[in-house]
């Protein structure tokens, strides 16, 4: 189905590109003029059509990407599995489509560890925080990745003693106990936004 081409949809395209009015026409070939009339509304001549298409197809493509979920068919909490720390250079089982977790990373926990809130076998959608040394909102859900290769799904408060060198992480599930983490051991933490209970 061909797309409508207009002077909205062009200057649309153009900013999309981060592209000056110069450098978009040069990009498809035609004067500066020619892109500020597109522009204002004058015809686009039928040769120019296919290009400007091709382009804005791309553009749309990329735009729907960005709200694709990158989804991991591991346990986060298998102290095994490194996927979720090399996440940035290989390659997701799949996406899913749910825009309100994008910018997220989806990956399983079997761990009962956030029972009742979070049942084992649920889908995570989290997000690596690098600047979790500076900033971290205490009483949020996060995956702490230590250097051990020990992963914990737990609630992270302020340490009552030593906050400077110590996170006390807790659990829901009451059975478990709340201990101290030493920062110096943690690798990485991910913001838990939200999860999918499922069980498998």
């Amino acid at each position: 189905m061909p797309i409508e081409i207009n002077a909205q949809k062009i200057k649309l395209l153009r900013e999309k590109l981060g592209e000056t009015q110069a450098a978009f026409a040069k990009r498809i070939g035609i004067s500066r003029e020619s892109v500020i009339n597109y522009e204002k509304g004058s015809p686009i001549p039928e040769s120019k059509r296919p290009l400007l298409e091709s382009l804005l197809k791309q553009i749309e493509s990329v735009e729907v990407a960005k709200l694709l979920v990158p989804y991991y068919n591991v346990d986060f909490s298998d102290p095994q599995n490194m996927v979720l720390e090399q996440a940035a250079s290989i390659a997701p089982d799949y996406f899913m489509d749910i825009p309100e977790f994008a910018g997220c990373t989806a990956f399983r926990t079997y761990s009962d560890s956030m029972e009742s809130k979070i049942k084992s076998g649920s889908v995570l959608f989290g997000t690596d925080l690098n600047a979790w040394r500076r900033h971290l909102e205490y009483g949020q859900i996060y995956g702490i990745v230590c250097n051990d290769g020990r992963k914990y799904l737990k609630y992270i408060r302020r340490h009552p003693d030593n906050p400077e060198d110590y996170f006390l992480l807790q659990s829901e599930n009451p059975s478990y106990d709340t201990f101290s983490l030493p920062k110096d051991v943690i690798v990485s933490v991910w913001l838990i936004h939200g999860w999918l209970n499922k069980r498998t």
